[in-house]
C-alpha cells in the first residue's frame, strides 16, 4: 500500500454493528472518519457537518464536495473559507504590520499574512495620535481603533517609534496595552520640572524662607538649616539660661510642627526650670545619649511633661549633678500625662536628699487622680544612673499607670540609705496592665519593686508582667508590697559585690498583704536569710526556685496563709529543704490556711492546703475518713509495693517516730535466708517487746530463735477470746498460779505428778481439784 494517503482517491471502512451486513459496513473518506472522531472526543466539539453552512461561531465540515472541507468563516472576506495550520494554531502568535501611511489618526497599512479575527498585530506608528483613530487595511476594510471597554483611544495612544500591540476582533482593534496616561503625566512633570532650578548630585530643593518658591541648595546647607530650625540655638557654649529659652521656643515650634527638637553634639548646659512644661505633641530627639548630652544647671528639676500628651524623649544623656551640689528632683516626669515615650536615653547623678520635696527618680509617670491615670506610658533601652549617696533614689517608677511598656532598662544605684525601700524599677500603688522585659538592677536596695504609700485597704500593683529580671548586688530581687495578681517569668538573683546592704536579703519577698501572685523560674545564688520570703499577712501567692542559697529557702512569718513554694533545686550541696524552712506564721501546714513549701527534687512535700496527701490512679468510691491524711485509691488491687536488693536481714515495711524516739514503732517484713525463713515483725513498747509471724507460728518474741518468755497474754482477764478453734493444743502451766477473776479457771502443775486445777467462782471463792499424773 502507498505510503502517501490521498484523501480524494482512497476511502476507509467502519461497521455501525458488531456483524458486518450490508446495513452495517460503511465506506467513508478517511479524512471525514478522523474529524469526526475528534469532534467526538471533543476537540472540535463546535464542529457541524452538512451541505448548509452554520452560525459562524462554528466550524463548518462542508460536504458540498467529495471529499468534505472543514471551514471557518473569515470577518475579514465575510466568507467561509478552508481551515489551514495557521488559522488552527497561529491564533496566540503576534503578527507585525507593514509600516504605516496614512495620517496619525487615519492610518493605512497592507493586509498581513494571515489576517483573521482573535488574533494580535504589532502596528508602530510614524506619528502620535491626537485623538479617535482608524486602521484601513487595503483591500481589506477600515476598522475602528477602541480600548478594550469599546471607547476611543486617547491622544498619543500611537507614539511615534513605540510598538503598539492591537487585538483584531474581526469588527475592530482593541489596543491591548493603554500608555496614554504615562505619557500625560510625563508632559505634566515636565511641565513641572520646567519651573525648577536646575539640579546635581550634591543639590536639593528646599522651600524658601517665605514657603513662596523652592530654591537649590547642597546638602550642607540644608543640613544647617534642618539644625538650625530643630535645635533652636541651643549650644555648648551658650549659657544654660540662654539654651533653656532656646528650647522652650524650639519645643512650641515641634509641638505645632511636628518635627523633633534636636539638641546639637556636646555637653548642653540647661536651667531646665525655666522651659516649663513640654507641650503635647513636642518631641526631643538628640543624635544619640553618648553625643548629646544636657546637664541640669543648680537647682533646677528636670524635664516636666506634666502637660504634654504625646510626648517623645530620646537620644540624650541628662545629667542631674547631685553629685556637684545640686538638690534632689526627678530627671523626667509627668502627673496625668498619655502616651510618654523614653527610649533610648541616659539619666545619670539623680537622687533625694530626705529633706527637699523635688523627689529623686529617674523617669517618674505618674496620676494626678485615680481620674487621670497616664496611659501607655513606653520606656525603652535606658541606662539610669542614681547618685548612691542620697538619702533615697529610684531608677523610673509608674505609679497608678494603665497599659504602661518597660523594655531593656539597666538601673543602678537605687537605694534607700535611710528606709531601704529604694528601687531600681517600680511599679507603685495601683499601676495596672504594665509588660515589662528585660530589666537589669545593680547595687540598689531592691531589684524590682510593687510599691505602696498607703496602709488599710487594698491598692497596690495589678495584673502586670515581668519577664527576665536581673537583679545583682541588690539587697532584695523582687519584693511586692500589696501587689494583687501579678505574673513574673525569669528572676535571677545574685549579691556579688556592690551591694548597699540597706535592708534583710531576699531574692524575693511578698507583704504588706500581697495576695495572688506568682514568680516563675527563679535562680536565687549567695547568702541570704531567705529565697522567698512571706510577711505581714502575705496570703495565695506562689515562688518557683533553684536555689545554690546559703540560708532558707522560704519564711513564712506571722499572719501569712496559703503560700506555695516550689524548690525545683536544691543547689550543690543540699539536700533536704525541712531544715531550710522559716514557719513563725502561726497557720497550720495541714489545711486551708497552710503555708506549702515541696521538692520533687528532694522528695519532700511540707503543708497540704488540702489537709491530705492524694494519690488517685482510678476512681474507687472509696469513703474516706478525715483522718485519713495519706490516700492512695484505684478501682482495684491497691498495692504499695517496697522493694530492696534481697539480702537477708533487710527490711521492708512501715515505721512511727516522734520526737525523742526515731524509732518508735513498726511492722516489716524481714527477709529470711530462704523464703521459708521470710517472717513479719511488729516492734513497739521501747522496740525491746516483739510480735513475730513466721510461717510456721505467731511468736510473742523476737523472732524463731528467740526462746524468752516475753510476758505476753493473748487476751486479758477482761478482753477475752470468744472462741478457740485448735487441732493440736500444749499447755505449759506454771509452778504456782491463783485465778483473780469471778469464773476463772487455772492449771498449776505442782509436781511432776500432781495438776492441781483452780477457778474461782461466782462467789470469789478459788476451790482446787487435783489430778495425780502417772
Amino acid at each position: 500500500m502507498a505510503t502517501e494517503f490521498n484523501d480524494a482517491s482512497h476511502w476507509g471502512f467502519f461497521m455501525t454493528g458488531t456483524t458486518l451486513t450490508s446495513s452495517t459496513g460503511k465506506y467513508t473518506r478517511v479524512s471525514e472518519l478522523v474529524l469526526a472522531g475528534l469532534r467526538a472526543q471533543g476537540v472540535f466539539d463546535n464542529m457541524v457537518d452538512g451541505i448548509t453552512a452554520p452560525t459562524i461561531d462554528k466550524l463548518w465540515l462542508d460536504k458540498n464536495s467529495d471529499p468534505a472541507v472543514l471551514k471557518e468563516w473569515d470577518a475579514t472576506g465575510s466568507a467561509w473559507v478552508p481551515m489551514n495550520f495557521e488559522r488552527l494554531f497561529g491564533r496566540a502568535i503576534v503578527t507585525p504590520m507593514a509600516a504605516p501611511t496614512g495620517t496619525a489618526d487615519a492610518l493605512v497599512v497592507a493586509e498581513p499574512e494571515p489576517f483573521i479575527r482573535n488574533r494580535m498585530y504589532s502596528l508602530t506608528p510614524v506619528a502620535d495620535n491626537a485623538g479617535a483613530a482608524t486602521i484601513q487595511v487595503t483591500g481589506v476594510g477600515t476598522y475602528a481603533v477602541k480600548y478594550t471597554d469599546g471607547t476611543d483611544i486617547a491622544a498619543q495612544e500611537f507614539k511615534a517609534g513605540n510598538p503598539t500591540i492591537l487585538l483584531f476582533t474581526g469588527s475592530r482593534f482593541e489596543v491591548v496595552f493603554k500608555i496614554a496616561d504615562i505619557y500625560e503625566v510625563r508632559d505634566q512633570l515636565s511641565e513641572i520640572a520646567a519651573q525648577l532650578p536646575p539640579l546635581d548630585s550634591s543639590t536639593m530643593l528646599v522651600d524658601n524662607a517665605a514657603g513662596t518658591a523652592r530654591e537649590n541648595k547642597s546638602f550642607g546647607e540644608v543640613r544647617f538649616l534642618l539644625e538650625q530650625s530643630l535645635s533652636s540655638g541651643m549650644d555648648d557654649g551658650a549659657t544654660s539660661s540662654a539654651n533653656a529659652t532656646a528650647l522652650a521656643a524650639a519645643l512650641a515650634t515641634s509641638a505645632s510642627s511636628g518635627l523633633p527638637v534636636q539638641p546639637a553634639v556636646g555637653t548642653i548646659p540647661l536651667a531646665v526650670n525655666s522651659v516649663g512644661e513640654v507641650p503635647s505633641g513636642a518631641s526631643i530627639v538628640g543624635l544619640g545619649p553618648y553625643r548629646t548630652t544636657i546637664e541640669r544647671d543648680g537647682s533646677n528639676p528636670g524635664l516636666n511633661v506634666d502637660d504634654g500628651a504625646n510626648v517623645t524623649l530620646s537620644g540624650f544623656t541628662l545629667d542631674m549633678n547631685y553629685s556637684d551640689g545640686a538638690v534632689s528632683g526627678h530627671a523626667i516626669r509627668t502627673e496625668g500625662a498619655n502616651n510618654l515615650t523614653v527610649e533610648n536615653v541616659r539619666l545619670l547623678d539623680f537622687a533625694w536628699d530626705g529633706v527637699d520635696a523635688a523627689g529623686g527618680t529617674g523617669v517618674l509617670v505618674a496620676a494626678v487622680d485615680d481620674a487621670t491615670r497616664p496611659q501607655n506610658p513606653r520606656l525603652r533601652d535606658l541606662h539610669l544612673e542614681a547618685n548612691n549617696t542620697g538619702e533615697q533614689a529610684f531608677g523610673w517608677i509608674f505609679d497608678r499607670t494603665d497599659n504602661g511598656f518597660v523594655r531593656d532598662v539597666y538601673s543602678k544605684g537605687a537605694v534607700g540609705n535611710a528606709l531601704g525601700t529604694g528601687m531600681a524599677h517600680e511599679l507603685k500603688n495601683i499601676a495596672r496592665y504594665s509588660i515589662m522585659a528585660g530589666l537589669n538592677a545593680e547595687a540598689s536596695s531592691i531589684g524590682l519593686g510593687f510599691g505602696q504609700e498607703s496602709a488599710g485597704s487594698f491598692d497596690g500593683a495589678t495584673n502586670n508582667i515581668f519577664m527576665s529580671l536581673l537583679a545583682h548586688g541588690c539587697d532584695a530581687g523582687f519584693v511586692s508590697s500589696k501587689g494583687q495578681q501579678n505574673l513574673g517569668v525569669g528572676l535571677m538573683y545574685t549579691l556579688d559585690t556592690g551591694k548597699p546592704n540597706t535592708r534583710t536579703k531576699y531574692a524575693m519577698q511578698f507583704d504588706n498583704d500581697s495576695r495572688s501572685n506568682a514568680v516563675f523560674a527563679s535562680f536565687a545564688s549567695s547568702t541570704v536569710d531567705a529565697v522567698a520570703d512571706f510577711e505581714d499577712g502575705a496570703r495565695y501567692n506562689y515562688a518557683q526556685f533553684y536555689s545554690t542559697v546559703t540560708g532558707n529557702v522560704a519564711k513564712f512569718q506571722t499572719g501569712t496563709t496559703r503560700n506555695v513554694v516550689d524548690v525545683v533545686h536544691p543547689g550543690a550541696t543540699e539536700s533536704s529543704i525541712l531544715g531550710l524552712i522559716s514557719d513563725t506564721s502561726g497557720s497550720s501546714t495541714r489545711g486551708s490556711a497552710a503555708n506549702v513549701v515541696y521538692s520533687a527534687a528532694t522528695g519532700e512535700r511540707v503543708g497540704s492546703l488540702s489537709g491530705t496527701y492524694h494519690d488517685k490512679l482510678e476512681e474507687s468510691g472509696a469513703a474516706w475518713n478525715v483522718a485519713h491524711y495519706w490516700r492512695t485509691e484505684a478501682l482495684n488491687n491497691v498495692i504499695h509495693a517496697m522493694g530492696h536488693n534481697g539480702t537477708s536481714g533487710n527490711l521492708a515495711g512501715w515505721q512511727v517516730s516522734v520526737p525523742g524516739d526515731a524509732n518508735r514503732a513498726g511492722w516489716w517484713h524481714v527477709l529470711g535466708a530462704t523464703v521459708d525463713d521470710d517472717r513479719w515483725a511488729v516492734r513497739g513498747w521501747g522496740q525491746s517487746e516483739v510480735f513475730g509471724f513466721t510461717k510456721a507460728a505467731f511468736l510473742p518474741t523476737r523472732d524463731a530463735t528467740d526462746a524468752q518468755s516475753r510476758g505476753k497474754a493473748l487476751g486479758s482477764s477482761t478482753q477475752r477470746f470468744t472462741w478457740g478453734y485448735m487441732m493440736n493444743v500444749s499447755l505449759f502451766p506454771a509452778a504456782s498460779v491463783t485465778p483473780t477473776v469471778n469464773g476463772e479457771m487455772t492449771f498449776q502443775l505442782t509436781s511432776n505428778t500432781s495438776l492441781a486445777i483452780k477457778v474461782k467462782g461466782s462467789d470469789g471463792v478459788v476451790r482446787t481439784a487435783s489430778l495425780t499424773l502417772a
